[in-house]
């Protein structure tokens, strides 16, 4: 089950948080986050996190980074500049968007 836990503004970061929580039997729960900044009034950045947590560590992390646009819809992903993220990429765009506190190596 999927659940959307939170959504806040924080500076012009939209932020979603969703959680699937562990599952019987298993010690790893899996979460989503998604944050947005926005660049101008017809262009914005999205990154999403994937991370699997083993109890109160995170295990594995790995993410996508894309424009968006509130004025064109139909763009796909790819026209918009789709990139996946590993380690080291996520750390560097949450250190740039100044997101230090889910930044792994500070």
């Amino acid at each position: 089950m999927q659940r959307l836990t939170s959504l806040t503004i924080v500076r012009s970061f939209i932020i979603g948080k969703f959680v699937r929580p562990y599952q019987k039997y298993k010690a790893i729960s899996e979460e989503e986050d998604a944050f947005r900044i926005k660049i101008n009034d017809s262009l914005g950045q999205q990154m999403n996190i994937y991370s699997k947590i083993k109890l109160d560590s995170i295990v594995t992390r790995r993410g996508n980074l894309f424009y968006f646009s509130p004025v064109h819809d139909a763009l796909e992903p790819s026209e918009l500049g789709f990139r996946e993220l590993d380690e080291k990429a996520i750390d560097s765009v949450t250190k740039s968007w100044r997101l230090y506190y889910i930044t792994s190596n500070r």
